[in-house]
């Protein structure tokens, strides 16, 4: 499992829909990790075959896996923590 430091790229400006205090839908420019980025993103988790992985228990699993993905929280998530 090798994590790939993130590109400029990553992070997009996107028209979303947002909501304000009260209530109405407006549409806004916010930042958030871009479809690419989730792609290899998914691409990364697939290539690291858990489902292969028998002979590690949960917790072996959790303790390697969750340093990466916090890492993938805390860049991606900056802005835009639900696009994730």
């Amino acid at each position: 499992m090798s994590q790939k430091s993130p590109c400029e790229e990553d992070v997009k400006f996107q028209q979303r829909q947002m909501g304000d205090r009260n209530g109405n839908i407006r549409w806004s420019f916010r930042a958030a990790v871009s479809r690419d980025a989730l792609k290899r993103l998914g691409k990364e988790v697939r290539s690291w075959r858990l489902r292969q992985r028998v002979n590690l228990t949960a917790e072996d699993l959790s303790q390697r896996i969750n340093p990466i993905v916090a890492g993938w929280m805390q860049y991606y998530g900056r802005f835009h923590r639900s696009a994730l």
